[in-house]
């Protein structure tokens, strides 16, 4: 499933995208913003017997800052530690900058508060 805009996303839905309960992987998610993005809702992409699958986020110069894992941060292209490892017992996740159209350099910053803490088979993947 893909979603996208060539300006500014808001989501605060679900997705599920589930391996069967006997075999089959996850799926894969993208909810883009070509400029911007406010993500507040989840990718359930787990699967029972086989592999987690993947969420791509890429909306533009992206900040992660310490917060809950509900709501949005009160910025576009921003992503709370808690929400990502929320979302990282769900699925896979990667953050990406690449072809970001907002005026700003394609950057990822991480705040010195930041701490993302999970347990599952899970990846996070930083890409700007």
């Amino acid at each position: 499933m893909i979603l996208w805009s060539d300006d500014t996303t808001v989501f605060a839905g679900t997705i599920s995208a589930r391996g069967g309960s006997v075999s089959g992987d996850g799926g894969f998610a993208e909810v883009s913003g070509k400029e911007h993005l406010e993500m507040s809702g989840f990718a359930d992409l787990r699967a029972t017997n086989g592999a987690f699958g993947h969420l791509l986020l890429d909306p533009g110069s992206v900040t992660i800052q310490d917060g809950a894992d509900t709501g949005p941060p009160p910025a576009m292209n921003a992503f709370n530690d808690a929400w990502i490892a929320s979302q990282l017992g769900l699925s896979s996740l990667t953050i990406a900058t690449s072809d970001s159209n907002d005026g700003g350099t394609e950057t990822i910053t991480v705040n010195g508060t930041v701490e993302i803490v999970w347990n599952t088979p899970t990846n996070l993947t930083l890409e700007a």
